[in-house]
């Protein structure tokens, strides 16, 4: 699922999340693992961002996931863990 780069940086979220209930399965799955190390990132290296635009992140990568769960449990499981890893971070960082 290679990004647009001429997009903006709204289209190009737009465009994602449309995309991706439509990818196949295997797609699906990279996706979700792309999400998960993303996310862990978050918690243990975080970048420069304020703890909203963190968890504004979060929101969005769960707008682009949750329709398609049910493909892989277990890294349903694994995005779910760093979802709540980088929660306690940001809370850490308020």
């Amino acid at each position: 699922m290679t990004d647009d780069t001429t997009l903006s940086r709204a289209e190009h979220k737009a465009a994602q999340a449309a995309r991706v209930p439509r990818a196949s399965d295997r797609a699906k799955r990279i996706k979700l693992a792309d999400k998960a190390a993303n996310i862990t990132a978050l918690a243990r290296t975080p970048p420069d961002w304020s703890p909203d635009r963190m968890e504004d992140y979060i929101r969005w990568a769960l707008r682009i996931l949750d329709p398609v769960r049910g493909v892989d449990p277990v890294l349903e499981a694994e995005l779910d863990a760093a979802i709540a890893e980088a929660r306690t971070a940001i809370a850490a960082r308020r």
